[in-house]
C-alpha cells in the first residue's frame, strides 16, 4: 500500500509516517516546510512541498502530488478542513477517510459543537451572548467568589490559542476584541471549573459508514499553557463511558475518520461536560501508537473499505504516561515560579515522572527527523519553495 500523508514535518506526522513505514507501508510525505538539510524521515521515501494550507494553491498543489505518486490512500494531517471542503475531487484519484465538509465545519465550529451537544442532550458549558455575559459578570462586584466566563475563537485553533478568562465586562470587550482581530468570530461560554486532573481527553476513529472502530481515552495531569492548551503530562485510562456520552454527535452527523474530544469533570455535579471536538488527528498520536492502538494504519484500511467490526477496538495499555518535554519544562517552570511551597512541587514532580513513560517523537531510530524538527523550530520560518522534492531510499 502507498500513502500520501500531510504535514509529515510536524508531531503528529513524523509519527504516523513512522507508524505507517514500520508497518511496510510506502509513504510520501508532504508539508509546507522541508527540516534543515533535507532531513526527514526514513520511513518516507518522498518528501513534497506544498503552499501554505491558508493559501489558494494548496488544494491544486497537493492533488498534482496525488495525481504524480498514484497512492493508494490520503491520509490527512495538515490542511483537514480544505481536504474535506474538496472530498470529491481527492477521492477521484485515491481513497480517503473523511467526514462531509458539512459534518466537519459543525466540529470545526466551537459554537455549533455545543448547540448541537445541547439539542442531543450531551452535557456541555451553557453559550452566552454579549449582552448575557455582561449582566453575569456586572453582578461579580456583589459576589465573594466571581463568576469566570471562557472566550475563545469560534473556530477551532488548537494549542489553546486564543482562550481567555474573564470576570469582568471591560476585559471581556478587550480580550473579545483582540481574539476576532486575529482569529474571527468568537463565542463566550460558561466556564467549568476544575483544575488540570479534571480533564479527559478521547480519541476516536469512525469507518465509512460511521461505525467506531477504535478509541482511546487519557487523563491529563499537566498541560500547556496552563490555562489550556496542549498536553504536558497525561495516563492512558479506558474511559468508555466518556466514548458513549458523545456518541450521538458523531452518529448523526455520519462522521468518517478521526476525531478528538475534551471533556472536563465538573466538580460541581461529576458529570463530564464536552468542551471541544477536533475533527482530525491529534498532535500526540505518537502515545495512543505506542499504547497499543495504530490510529493511522486503522484509517489506512478502513478508507479501503475495511469494517471497523475487523478492529473491535483494540486492547492497549493503561497507566502509561505521556510526556511532552518541552510543554512540561514550561509548565512546571510556571508553577515553580508562581508558588511558596517549591519542594513539595519538585516532589510532586518526581511522583508524575514516575512509571512507564511515551515520550513525543523521540524516537532516535529515527534520528535525522528528529534533530531537523528541533532546529527546524528555533527558526521563525522554514518554507521553502514548492515543488522542492526530497528523494530517500534508505527503506
Amino acid at each position: 500500500m502507498k500513502v500520501v500523508v500531510t504535514a509529515t514535518t510536524r508531531n503528529a506526522g513524523l509519527a504516523i509516517v513512522r507508524a505507517l513505514g514500520q508497518d511496510g507501508i510506502e509513504v510520501i510525505g508532504t508539508d509546507d516546510r522541508t527540516l534543515p538539510f533535507g532531513w526527514t524521515s526514513r520511513y518516507a521515501r518522498r518528501h513534497y512541498v506544498y503552499p501554505p494550507t491558508d493559501a489558494d494553491g494548496f488544494v491544486a498543489a497537493l492533488l498534482s502530488v496525488i495525481q504524480k505518486e498514484k497512492p493508494d490512500v490520503l491520509l490527512p494531517i495538515g490542511g483537514a478542513n480544505l481536504i474535506s471542503k474538496h472530498k470529491l475531487e481527492f477521492e477521484k484519484h485515491c481513497a480517503l477517510l473523511a467526514p462531509d465538509f458539512g459534518s466537519f465545519s459543525v466540529a470545526f465550529d466551537n459554537r455549533k459543537t455545543l448547540e448541537e451537544c445541547a439539542i442531543l442532550g450531551i452535557p456541555c458549558p451553557r453559550i452566552l451572548t454579549e449582552s448575557e455575559a455582561m449582566e453575569i459578570l456586572r453582578d461579580n462586584s456583589h459576589r465573594s467568589a466571581p463568576v469566570m466566563l471562557v472566550i475563545k475563537p469560534k473556530r477551532e485553533v488548537g494549542g489553546g490559542q486564543g482562550i481567555y478568562y474573564c470576570v469582568d465586562g471591560t476585559s471581556l470587550k478587550g480580550v473579545k476584541n483582540q481574539i476576532e482581530n486575529r482569529f474571527g468570530e468568537t463565542v463566550i461560554q460558561e466556564y467549568i471549573p476544575g483544575d488540570t486532573e479534571c480533564m479527559r481527553t478521547v480519541n476516536l476513529i469512525f469507518d465509512k459508514r460511521s461505525r467506531l472502530a477504535a478509541y482511546f481515552t487519557m487523563r491529563k495531569i499537566r498541560q500547556w499553557p496552563l490555562t489550556g492548551g496542549i498536553t504536558a503530562l497525561s495516563v492512558s485510562t479506558d474511559e468508555r463511558e466518556l466514548v458513549d456520552i458523545v456518541l450521538p454527535f458523531f452518529q448523526k452527523w455520519q462522521w468518517r475518520g478521526p476525531a478528538e474530544v475534551e471533556f472536563k469533570i465538573d466538580p460541581r455535579d461529576h458529570r463530564p461536560k464536552l468542551i471541544e471536538i477536533n475533527p482530525r488527528f491529534w498532535g500526540y498520536i505518537g502515545f495512543p501508537i505506542q499504547c497499543g492502538v495504530n490510529f493511522p494504519l486503522i484509517a489506512c484500511h478502513l478508507a479501503k473499505g475495511g469494517n471497523a467490526a475487523d478492529w473491535a477496538y483494540p486492547k492497549y495499555t493503561i497507566g502509561t504516561k505521556y510526556v511532552n518535554p518541552t510543554a512540561y519544562a514550561k509548565a512546571v517552570r510556571a508553577d515553580f515560579q508562581r508558588t511558596r511551597h517549591k519542594i513539595r512541587l519538585l516532589r510532586q514532580v518526581w511522583k508524575e515522572l514516575k512509571g512507564k513513560k511515551a515520550t513525543n517523537n523521540l524516537q532516535w531510530s529515527d534520528a535525522l527527523s528528529v534533530i531537523g524538527k528541533m532546529l527546524a523550530e528555533l527558526k521563525p520560518s522554514n518554507r521553502s519553495s514548492y515543488w522542492f522534492v526530497t528523494e530517500n531510499d534508505t527503506k
